[in-house]
């Protein structure tokens, strides 16, 4: 008898050891979570109360929620956010920290009731010995009386227009936030709250298919200079899931006049940020389907030297040009270079970064292109091309772009209405076409986001917060096909083709 009194007092110092555990730390709360995971023949799962897979994207969001006050994670669907932001965390905060005010907002009271839901099922499922009454369970709310007129409480909320207004939340997650028909004034009233409290905000979703603009796009492309922490977790963050996956969920989509098997993938199980933040086709100014398949051209440069990277090294007989666009090299907007064998259409080679001055920028060119045998070069006359045209003119590189004008010779590619119009309108003919390689799978990821702004007349840019760099110096290398013969004389100068500039 006194070994069994032994064992049980051993046995319970463990589980005081594991309570006080996940009192102090989340993420070792974590270990006693479990979730429901619903059965899936064909994939050999019986489904079940199950334990919560710790996999590595599960602790990186974990580990988010121990370090930021603002989260933005875009996300491919079920990949376990609504379980860890949501079920464990709101139980979490429920039971371990009196007196929390927990706000769970979904876009519909359908959703909202789910997502409590998961909450319930996390809590009623933790150790025996943890679990306090609640004073309150309903649909929408749970509530745990500690005492001394301390209580933690749950409210599950659909997004209307005044959704969680004068609460004064300890943690807020916002369930596929771009889905939610109010998200914006939600925002404005949960986020001071949040701000003034000290409290802790999470926004989780897919984009939204037909929304060009959101909150949630912007705090997520705005990040970090916003204050949010940004994640991404696409289809592959899942163990388990690889092509053969993919492909068989992509064959289960059927094709109809408004459904497309590869779009509605590329929007609801995207591999990159850029594939989710693509615009909807009718929007996007490139064929994102083409785009996809581009893909599958990409890889590593074969010589790779600081910002320069090599793919196809130079072959005589071939026309190369080369476009250049500039920005302030701040950690924001890159600078692009990119040497383009404008009989084939493929990138050859590329200088890309958002980390050099605009010297470094044009040292690295010039070194790119004397491998070329120095094409054209045709560099954007914005604000900082102004300094690369300079520093190429001082380093004597004796192929530069120009235009003749009233105005006399004009060093540069000028961009305006006109020479934009024509520049993307080409470039998009030679994606759309498939007559386009780009080896650069950064540089690519650009084109997804590249949108038609209906407040500009349509003018094709990159999604606010996103980047047109690439392919913008990609459109002015294609605009030097007609002068990429050998032609001698420290400046290449024709006339506008686009009338007077």
């Amino acid at each position: 008898m006194p070994k069994v009194d032994e064992r049980a007092h051993y046995q319970a110092g463990i589980a005081e050891a594991k309570f006080a555990a996940a009192d102090k730390s989340f993420e070792q709360y974590l270990n006693s979570v479990k979730i429901l995971e619903r059965p899936q023949p064909l994939m050999g799962i019986t489904g079940g109360v199950r334990p919560l897979e710790k996999w590595p994207h599960v602790m990186e969001m974990a580990a988010a929620l121990e370090e930021s006050q603002k989260i933005a994670d875009l996300k491919a669907r079920q990949v376990g956010g609504s379980w860890l932001f949501g079920g464990a965390r709101a139980s979490w905060l429920l039971r371990f920290r009196p007196g929390s005010l927990i706000g769970l907002f979904s876009k519909g009271e359908t959703e909202a009731k789910a997502l409590k839901a998961k909450v319930k099922f996390v809590y009623q499922n933790l150790p025996d010995s943890w679990r306090l009454p609640l004073e309150v369970d309903s649909q929408l709310e749970m509530v745990i009386d500690f005492g001394q007129g301390v209580k933690s409480q749950i409210i599950v909320f659909p997004s209307t227009e005044d959704a969680g207004r004068g609460y004064d939340f300890t943690y807020v997650l916002m369930d596929e936030a771009d889905s939610h028909p109010y998200l914006d004034l939600n925002f404005l009233a949960l986020s001071g709250s949040i701000d003034s409290t000290g409290g802790q905000m999470v926004l989780l979703s897919t984009v939204h298919p037909t929304k060009v603009e959101s909150v949630f796009q912007e705090l997520y492309l705005g990040a970090p200079q916003n204050g949010w922490t940004k994640m991404f977790h696409g289809w592959r963050s899942r163990p388990g899931r690889d092509e053969e996956w993919y492909a068989r969920a992509k064959r289960a989509v059927p094709e109809t006049a408004t459904l497309n098997p590869e779009l509605y993938m590329l929007k609801e199980y995207p591999e990159t940020e850029e594939e989710a933040l693509a615009p909807q086709q009718g929007k996007a100014h490139f064929d994102l389907k083409v785009l996809k398949v581009m893909e599958q051209h990409c890889r590593e440069p074969i010589v790779r030297e600081g910002p320069m990277g090599i793919y196809v090294k130079y072959q005589l007989g071939r026309r190369y040009g080369c476009g250049s666009d500039t920005s302030h090299g701040t950690g924001g907007d890159y600078s692009v270079s990119v040497v383009m064998d404008l009989q084939s259409g493929a990138v050859v080679a590329d200088v890309m970064s958002n980390e050099i001055s605009t010297d470094e920028f044009a040292e690295w060119t010039i070194k790119m292109l004397h491998l070329y045998r120095d094409p054209i070069w045709g560099i954007e006359d914005n604000d900082w091309g102004i300094s690369v045209i300079k520093a190429a003119e001082k380093a004597r590189y004796h192929r530069l772009y120009g235009t003749t004008t009233h105005k006399g010779r004009e060093v540069g590619w000028h961009t305006d209405r006109k020479s934009r119009r024509i520049m993307w309108g080409e470039l998009r003919t030679q994606i759309d076409s498939g007559k386009f390689t780009i080896y650069n799978i950064a540089g690519l990821r650009q084109f997804f986001t590249v949108m038609l702004n209906d407040d500009k007349d349509g003018k094709p840019e990159a999604k606010q917060g996103a980047h047109d760099d690439y392919p913008t110096a990609c459109a002015i290398a294609l605009q030097m096909e007609g002068y990429a013969s050998g032609v001698s004389g420290k400046v290449v100068t024709v006339a506008s083709r686009f009338g007077e500039l």
